[in-house]
């Protein structure tokens, strides 16, 4: 069955994996996500940011099985987390959370809606990408004693059976998010980032079937706990990332007939695909994001006021869809613009709306004898913080003027 692979890793200094492991490494699937950067645009903001979904699923896979030991779990619990981790994000799209919101479309009939699932349907052999080599991954699975549909459960966060084995996976302090924030910090220069995860590791253990902690973990959980609300307010939801995301989505909606195959890109085959499209909107798009020319803001307002108005304002704006805020605004712009004799008219992907994604917050307890509250994202759902109207630098100030006589009319 082979002999495995020792991995050095500027994070753990050496890793050792088993033939199970080296095996589905090795698989199309998995090498496609050398292709994915972890923060997708973080790296328009902090330049060394390259790094790739790849080196992360190795550390996840890595972290889990430390987990999983540290629990004196069976051998086949620990290779099924750490089988789970390292796929955990086979189902990315490119581009990843930027573009979760297109998977329901491009696997229209499949019952298929988040890249979790998509990573369970991959795991368990009921989608193959179109990728040389490609579909082995449940096979390897049953070849190292192991059901496929156990680790895309994992992956999909529907392991209920053993809930302690999910939790290493995808909870409060699991390997995700301890391997995530290291390397992370490591790659952005925000030491804030750093997290004494052989710590945490240490102190964790099963209670009442279920992952917690012992109490002299609440220090390094707090500091991990801190260390992620920094990582968010100054890297993942920064201002610029959210131009580029905002711009990716208006380029793939518009080319999105065309991209049957996304879930087997990697990002920059993406932006090559969209550069090469027939409309010259997409085109332009794309070249505005790989050049770092991007959008402006012209129109921002904060989502909450005690002003009763405003208010009124705000419930009507959160029930219409940013495309059709985009398309009232320009044919409100062209509608001024022909009055004044001005027959250029903007077309649709000259504005953009967006409402920047603020994760949903729960609490969760970790300790028998204590309790701590700990931040676990759910589904990224907006709060609705931020109204955001971008556009190129040129237009900001008639772009401005048009927004807010918008709103005024809003009904």
């Amino acid at each position: 069955m082979g002999i495995g692979m020792n991995i050095s890793s500027p994070i753990y200094r050496f890793i050792e994996f088993n033939p199970m492991q080296q095996e589905l490494v090795d698989t199309p699937e998995m090498q496609r996500l050398r292709y994915l950067k972890q923060l997708s645009f973080v790296e328009k903001v902090f330049p060394d940011a390259t790094h790739t979904r790849f080196t992360h699923a190795l550390g996840v896979s890595f972290l889990a099985g430390q987990f999983a030991k540290q629990l004196k779990v069976s051998e086949s619990e620990v290779r099924l987390v750490q089988a789970a981790g390292l796929l955990h994000d086979v189902g990315h799209l490119p581009f990843s959370h930027s573009l979760d919101i297109f998977v329901p479309q491009i696997l229209k009939g499949k019952n298929i809606y988040t890249h979790e699932e998509l990573g369970r349907a991959i795991v368990t052999g009921q989608i193959k990408l179109d990728l040389p080599g490609a579909g082995k991954i449940p096979y390897i699975l049953e070849k190292y004693k192991l059901n496929p549909e156990d680790v895309g459960s994992l992956i999909a966060k529907q392991f209920n059976l053993k809930p302690y084995l999910q939790k290493i996976i995808s909870g409060g302090v699991d390997a995700d998010r301890l391997d995530f924030l290291k390397r992370d910090s490591l790659n952005t220069g925000v030491v804030s980032g750093n997290v004494d995860q052989e710590r945490i590791l240490q102190l964790a253990l099963v209670n009442n079937n279920n992952l917690e902690f012992h109490h002299k973990a609440i220090s390094p959980i707090r500091e991990m706990l801190n260390a992620r609300n920094v990582m968010y307010n100054e890297v993942y939801i920064h201002r610029t990332v959210n131009l580029a995301e905002t711009m990716l989505k208006k380029a793939v909606e518009l080319e999105i007939e065309n991209l049957s195959d996304l879930p087997k890109m990697g990002d920059d085959e993406l932006l090559m695909r969209l550069e090469q499209s027939k409309s010259h909107k997409v085109k332009e798009i794309a070249q505005r994001i790989k050049y770092r020319n991007l959008y402006k803001i012209a129109f921002q307002i904060q989502m909450h006021s005690t002003n009763e108005k405003q208010k009124k304002t705000i419930d009507l704006l959160k029930k219409k869809e940013t495309g059709k805020i985009e398309m009232e605004l320009i044919e409100l712009i062209n509608k001024k613009r022909q009055i004044l004799g001005n027959n250029q008219e903007l077309e649709y992907g000259d504005v953009l709306a967006s409402f920047p994604h603020v994760e949903k917050i729960k609490y969760e307890k970790l300790f028998d004898k204590q309790e701590i509250n700990v931040y676990i994202p759910g589904k990224r759902n907006t709060n609705y913080s931020y109204f955001n109207v971008i556009c190129e630098e040129k237009l900001k100030a008639e772009v401005e003027y048009a927004v807010k006589e918008y709103l005024e009319n809003l009904q």
